[in-house]
C-alpha cells in the first residue's frame, strides 16, 4: 500500500506535531507499505531521511491561518494545484494523510479524484484563523470527504462546533515510548521545578515565574538563599527575552535558568522534581505531560483544554487554575507536603500512561484505521 503524508505549516519548526509525524511514519512502515512524506518543514524532512524514510521538501506557499496568508491563498491555490496533481499521478497513493490546513484544502479533492482514501489529523486547537475564516465552508465541505482523527475529545468538540460531522471523526490520543525510570535525584533542600515547551504568551510561563518568586523564602535576597526553589526552563520562542527580563526584575538570580532548546528530555527530567505546565490558553493535548508521567515525574498543569483528559486531580497529577500563580503555589506545596502521597501519584500516573498513552497503542490504532480499513 502506498501512503502519502502531507505537512505544510505556516511556520516550519520542530515540535510535538513533528515528533508525532515521525512516530507515525515509523509505525506505518513495513508490512508492504510504501510511505512518502512531502513537507515544507526542512527539519521534518531531514529527520525522516536521516532515519532511512522517503521524504521530499516542497514549498506550498503560506498556510492560510493569517490575514496576509489568506490574501495570498488564491495565488497559492493556482500555483499548487498542478503540483499536487502531478504528485498524485506520479506516486498514486492508496491513502493520503493531511496534517496541515493548506494540504487539507488543496489536496483533499485531488486525492479523491485519484481514488485515494483521505485522512486528516487534527492536532491544533482551533481559533479565529478557522472560525472567522472565509475558507471555513470549504474546509467543512472537504472534511466530509475524509476520516478526521483528533488528538483529544476537547479538540473533537471544537470541530463539532465548527460544523463537522461526528460520524467522520475518531479520537486517537498521542502516545509516548515508555522510557527507563529516571534515577531518583539526590536529596536536596532545594525544590527544582521544570517547564518544557514553547516560550509563548499562551503558555503562561510568566505566571510560573511569579509563582516561583513567591515560593522563594525571601525573594529580596534570593541570590544569597541556597534553599529557595529553582525553575529550569527548556524551550525557545517569541517571549524568551520578555521572560528573561521578568526573571531579572523578580530578582530570581539562578532561581530561573533558561536552558534553550534541549535534545535529551530524559536528562531534563532527571534534573527536576516536578514538571509545571501553566498554560493560560487551551491545549489540544499535552505531550510533555505524558512524557513526564512516563518518566516518573509528578506534574502540575492548568485545568484547561484537553489537559483534564490526561490528568486526574490529586490522583495522577495536580490541576491548577489557569493564570493563577496562587493556584500553582498551592498545588506545588500540596504535592511536596507529603512524600508518600507524592509517590502514590507518581506510581498511579505511570500506570495511567502505560494503559492509555503508549506509542504502541497509538500506532496500533493508526494501523487499524489507515491500513486495514
Amino acid at each position: 500500500m502506498r501512503i502519502l503524508l502531507l505537512q505544510f505549516p505556516l511556520q516550519p519548526a520542530w515540535g510535538g506535531a513533528e515528533t508525532h509525524t515521525c512516530a507515525l511514519v515509523r509505525g506505518l512502515t513495513g508490512g508492504g507499505n510504501e510511505i512518502l512524506t512531502v513537507s515544507s518543514n526542512r527539519a521534518l524532512v531531514s529527520a525522516l531521511k536521516l532515519n532511512g524514510h522517503r521524504a521530499r521538501y516542497l514549498w506550498c506557499g503560506w498556510e492560510p491561518t493569517s490575514i496576509s496568508a489568506l490574501l495570498l491563498f488564491p495565488a497559492t491555490l493556482i500555483m499548487m494545484l498542478p503540483v499536487f496533481l502531478f504528485l498524485f499521478l506520479a506516486f498514486r497513493p492508496h491513502r493520503t494523510v493531511c496534517l496541515t490546513l493548506a494540504d487539507k484544502l488543496i489536496a483533499t479533492p485531488l486525492a479523491k479524484l485519484c481514488a485515494s482514501r483521505v485522512f486528516w489529523i487534527e492536532h491544533t486547537r482551533l481559533g479565529r484563523w478557522i472560525f472567522a475564516s472565509p475558507l471555513r465552508p470549504w474546509f467543512i465541505l472537504n472534511s466530509h470527504l475524509t476520516t478526521v482523527v483528533t488528538h483529544s475529545y476537547f479538540l473533537r468538540n471544537q470541530l463539532l462546533r465548527l460544523g463537522m460531522a461526528i460520524e467522520n471523526m475518531k479520537v486517537i490520543y498521542p502516545g509516548t515510548p515508555i522510557p527507563a525510570p529516571v534515577a531518583p535525584r539526590e536529596k536536596s533542600s532545594r525544590l527544582t521545578l521544570g517547564y518544557l515547551g514553547r516560550l509563548a504568551a499562551e503558555k503562561g510561563v510568566d505566571v510560573l515565574l511569579n509563582a516561583v518568586a513567591e515560593l522563594s523564602s525571601d525573594a529580596s535576597t534570593a541570590s544569597q538563599n541556597p534553599d529557595r526553589p529553582q525553575l529550569l526552563i527548556a524551550g525557545a520562542g517569541p517571549t524568551e527575552i520578555t521572560l528573561k527580563n521578568l526573571a531579572f526584575n523578580l530578582r530570581l538570580g539562578d532561581g530561573a535558568v533558561f536552558l534553550g532548546v534541549i535534545k535529551n528530555k530524559s536528562d531534563f527530567f532527571a534534573r527536576v522534581d516536578c514538571l509545571v505546565v501553566p498554560s493560560v490558553e487551551a491545549e489540544s493535548f499535552g505531550l510533555t505531560i505524558i512524557e513526564a508521567m512516563a518518566a516518573g515525574i509528578p506534574v502540575v498543569a492548568s485545568k484547561i483544554g484537553a489537559i483534564p483528559e490526561i490528568l486526574e486531580h490529586q490522583k495522577t497529577g495536580l490541576l491548577c487554575s489557569p493564570g493563577d500563580k496562587n493556584s500553582i503555589i498551592e498545588s506545588v506545596q500540596w504535592l511536596f507536603a507529603d512524600a508518600g502521597r507524592r509517590q502514590q501519584i507518581v506510581v498511579t500516573a505511570s500506570n495511567s500512561v502505560r494503559s492509555r498513552f503508549t506509542e504502541k497503542k497509538m500506532l496500533d490504532a493508526y494501523r487499524d484505521l489507515i491500513c486495514k480499513c
